[in-house]
């Protein structure tokens, strides 16, 4: 034997696995169908590894390796794809089997077979077990175990050949094999189920009538035996009749058979479809698993996808807040001292200071624009634009810039009306972008040409330069964002890459185009091309919503040259910032709150209206909520991104209060766009203000609000005191006749000798009781009539005091009065009134609960100041700040009109003096009187 070389994982290709009569079909089949010569030229092109003397030797072993190789070989020298189904039906022939063919095909079946070869598979195959799983006699089913890990496919397929070709040693059609697992698969065996034809039967009838003729025969040729005709056709008949028996039999035999086949093969089958329908549904759940795995892992995808979009979105907000809170710091103070008288050399400084700061605020618009383009949020507001005579006002603004630079700037522009549909704005930043990125590149001296035209494919406007072109390796990339080019007079212009991007977005959002040519050293032509009509514009950048918003000149171009945006003031000198001369009742200062996070935004804005409000500052929402409700304030300003309560939600907030409904509301912004105006005024807000503002603009706003709100109140308390006059009339003329009948009567009956000493004591009190209704309809219809209020002069104080405390009392039987007189002053007024103010006071502490009532009358510097204290449950804040408000009061109804304090207040007010609510120390309420003394 040779000595062979070892295979690839180390054994040898002769390791004794499998004899050689395992290979012998392959063979035998090749050299039938290719010939011998053929055999042998494949061997030596494959260069095998074992000789073919080795392979021919029954008597050797190798291994699974090397077979695999072989067929590979043989299989490829074949260019036959179906080689090893034909090579390995080809068992079933005299030539492979030899001998045992023709015993099997004598005396043998298709069960035999299998069964045979099934039981010496050992000594052919050293490393596979077959086992039989059931069987029959047409059918049977097996499985096949290796110990060594077969690659692929091709010895499996060999098997089955083998095996579908043993029912045609009998001349039977091959039998049917159905594989359901393998070995190449990663199944733990090979499992095959084969059916086939039986052989038919041998007649037992046939054999017994043959056997009971050459009975008879015998017994004819033996002439002792007394044998008739007779005896011969009886053994004859009665062969034939046991024979057919012996058929029947059979018969019910087999159909019995065939029913127990039919039935377990029923039974395998239905057994076998609970197999498949268990693995279908565990499939279902694995992939019910996994499409649910899937969806979470999307969803999570998407969630994640939906918070880098909103942190994006955050960002630009975060960014645009953070720069334009700090940039409103630098141009309100510095657009307040442009307007201040300066020397030329601070003047130019100034403006310089302020350009640049334009400029970066164009930058952070630019930056917003693109971010809403990203997000699909910019919409354009198209209406009918005159594109020429927009150009000539972007010429015009850079005609300033090209004079001071040197450049010459000539245009090719039609005098009539050139109409596009578009947002006007948005074509303007455009513009802006075009000219600006010229003037940026373009050298004293130099020349830049823009040229509208009108043809039928639309409206094509050039900005062409004479400056140093741009390199071709950056053409491709000049409307990337961000992209800054990289040639040197580039890096020295700096810019942030952003101004051609933005004009590209818009352009294409216009359903138009920007092109560019270039060459270096001669200049660049940029190519904006609008379509006519509107069309072309898609509904989703459409905006439905008007949203007046200020539009600032010059505001949108990064590129465009600092001196473009005109300064305040240049134009038409010195403006006085607007002053909030507007007063409240009894001539007060408006109050305004001001709600703002940042420390040096609210003292600016503090610094702006503190010479025209009051000024009451909070640091956030919370805060400045809780203050609206306690000062109840003229108006509140409140920036919109801050801490905890935002501006929108604080908005939103006071307008659920009913006192503060009315109270108007501006929201300070660092946003830009309809949709933080949208957001603004839904929350309920008055008035928007964009940052950075201009100091007037701001000024002038609040002043305007401030008005509207003191005239509104005016108009409240004129209709007030018209309700009141009304019912204090209807009181006087409707309550005073009855009550005059009733004290006559009473004085009458008073007068009379025969009433006893118990109804005299009655009637006084009916009269003393009248008398005070009689008095207060008498101050009533006073008041209502004001032009017949007689009877003023001078007052002792301290007396009307008296008189008032012995009219009421019998109402202060549970209530302690303590008068405490540090002087007598006088004042002048007509007395009853002034004692029904002292009244209402006393009375009021009375009513709220007060055990105790301390009435303190001082005089000094001119003034009379009476003092009426008590401890009470004091006042609440929210209630304290609408006291003297007509109709207000906290009593439930039907115990008080809330006219008292109203009627109090305005009385003192007529008087020259003021009347007042302070908490008093150690709890309860005072209210203080001042009125001017009579000779002060």
């Amino acid at each position: 034997m040779t000595e062979a070389a070892p295979a690839q994982d180390g054994a040898r290709w002769d390791t004794p696995e499998l004899g050689v009569r395992a290979l012998k079909v392959l063979l035998l089949y090749f050299s039938r169908t290719y010939g011998r010569a053929r055999l042998e030229q494949v061997w030596r092109d494959a260069k095998l590894p074992l000789p073919l003397s080795h392979v021919e030797d029954l008597s050797n072993y190798v291994s699974v390796a090397f077979l695999e190789l072989l067929m590979d070989a043989l299989l490829e020298a074949s260019g036959d794809p179906d080689f090893l189904d034909k090579a390995g039906r080809h068992i079933a022939t005299p030539e492979a089997l030899g001998f045992p063919y023709y015993l099997l095909r004598s005396v043998g079946s298709p069960q035999l077979a299998y069964r045979k070869a099934i039981e010496l598979g050992p000594t052919y195959n050293r490393v596979g077990t077959f086992e039989i799983e059931s069987e029959g006699r047409t059918h049977l089913t097996m499985t096949y175990a290796s110990s060594v890990p077969e690659k692929d496919k091709k010895l499996c397929t060999m098997r089955k050949a083998s095996y579908a070709a043993f029912p045609s040693i009998w001349g039977l059609p091959d039998a049917q094999v159905v594989e359901t697992q393998c070995l190449a698969e990663g199944a733990p065996t090979c499992r095959y189920e084969l059916t086939w034809a039986d052989r038919p039967p041998l007649s037992w009838r046939r054999v017994a009538f043959a056997a009971g003729a050459g009975a008879a025969s015998l017994a004819l040729s033996l002439a002792d035996l007394p044998v008739s005709a007779l005896d011969v056709t009886g053994l004859v008949l009665a062969g034939f009749g046991l024979g057919g028996w012996l058929d029947l039999r059979r018969v019910v035999a087999d159909r019995n058979a065939r029913l127990d086949e039919q039935a377990a093969g029923m039974t395998r089958s239905i057994e076998e479809l609970q197999r498949r329908a268990d693995e279908i549904h565990r499939a279902n759940v694995e992939l019910d698993q996994r499409v649910a795995d899937r969806t979470r892992e999307l969803e999570a995808a998407y969630e994640r996808l939906k918070r880098l979009d909103t942190a994006k979105s955050e960002f630009f907000a975060n960014v645009s807040h953070e720069l334009r809170t700090p940039l409103t710091l630098i141009l309100a103070p510095l657009d307040d001292r442009l307007q201040r008288p300066a020397t030329a050399e601070e003047r130019e400084l100034l403006a310089g200071i302020r350009r640049n700061a334009d400029r970066l605020l164009r930058l952070v618009d630019d930056l917003l624009d693109l971010s809403r383009i990203d997000a699909g949020h910019l919409r354009l507001d198209v209406v009918p634009v005159d594109i020429a005579a927009l150009t000539r006002g972007q010429l015009a603004a850079f005609q300033r810039a090209a004079d001071t630079r040197g450049v010459s700037l000539s245009a090719s522009v039609p005098d009539t009306v050139v109409e596009v549909w578009g947002d006007r704005h948005r074509l303007e930043s455009i513009l802006a972008n075009l000219l600006g990125n010229a003037f940026k590149y373009t050298p004293g001296g130099g020349r830049i040409t823009v040229s509208v035209e009108d043809s039928a494919a639309g409206v094509v406007i050039r900005v062409r330069d004479t400056g140093p072109g741009i390199a071709p390796e950056d053409l491709p990339h000049l409307f990337q964002r961000f992209y800054q080019g990289t040639s040197d007079a580039v890096r020295r212009r700096g810019g942030m890459g952003i101004g051609l991007a933005l004009a590209q977005n818009l352009a294409e959002l216009h359903g138009g185009t920007i092109t560019v040519q270039s060459e270096l050293n001669k200049g660049s032509e940029f190519t904006l091309t609008l379509p006519h009509g509107k069309a072309h514009f898609r509904d989703e950048v459409l905006e439905r919503r008007r949203v007046q918003n200020e539009v600032k000149e010059g505001r949108r171009a990064d590129d465009a040259p600092p001196s473009t945006t005109p300064l305040p003031g240049e134009e038409s000198g010195p403006v006085s910032l607007p002053t909030a001369n507007v007063t409240f009742e009894g001539g007060r200062r408006p109050r305004v709150l001001l709600v703002e996070d940042h420390d040096e935004m609210r003292e600016l804005l503090r610094g702006l209206l503190a010479p025209h409000c009051d000024v009451q500052l909070a640091v956030d929402g919370a805060q400045g909520l809780a203050m609206a409700k306690a000062e109840l304030p003229d108006l509140v300003l409140s920036d919109v991104m801050m801490p905890g309560l935002p501006g929108t939600a604080l908005t939103q907030a006071l307008k659920a209060e009913p006192a503060l409904r009315s109270v108007p509301v501006l929201l300070l912004t660092a946003r830009s766009g309809p949709e933080s105006a949208l957001e603004g005024f839904g929350s309920g807000a008055d008035d928007f203000i964009e940052k950075p503002f201009h100091p007037r603009v701001l000024l002038a706003r609040v002043a305007a609000h401030l008005k509207l709100r003191a005239l509104s109140l005016q108009l409240a308390s004129q209709a007030r005191l018209a309700a009141i006059g009304t019912l204090a009339a209807g009181v006087g003329h409707e309550v005073r006749n009855p009550v005059n009948a009733v004290l006559n009567g009473v004085r009458a009956m008073l007068s009379r000798d025969d009433v006893s000493a118990a109804d005299q004591k009655l009637l006084k009190v009916v009269e003393e009781g009248a008398g005070r209704i009689e008095r207060i309809s008498a101050a009533l219809l006073s008041h209502a009539s004001p032009g017949d209020r007689g009877g003023w002069r001078p007052v002792d104080v301290c007396q009307g005091i008296e008189a008032t405390l012995a009219l009421m009392q019998h109402d202060l039987a549970a209530t302690t009065v303590h008068p405490r007189f540090a002087a007598r002053p006088k004042v002048v007024a007509p007395a009853a009134e002034l004692n029904q103010v002292f009244l209402n006071l006393i009375d009021n502490a009375r009513k709220a609960g007060a055990k105790q009532v301390w009435v303190d009358v001082e005089a000094a510097a001119g003034r009379a100041r009476v003092t009426v204290s008590d401890d009470g449950p004091g006042v609440p804040p929210e209630v304290a700040a609408r006291l003297f408000v007509p109709f207000a009061t906290t009593r439930a109804p039907g115990e008080g009109t809330g006219l008292g304090l109203f009627i109090a207040s305005e009385s003192v007010k007529r008087f020259g003096g003021s009347l007042a609510h302070v908490p008093r120390p150690g709890g309860g309420a005072s209210f203080i009187v001042d009125l001017p003394l009579e000779n002060p």
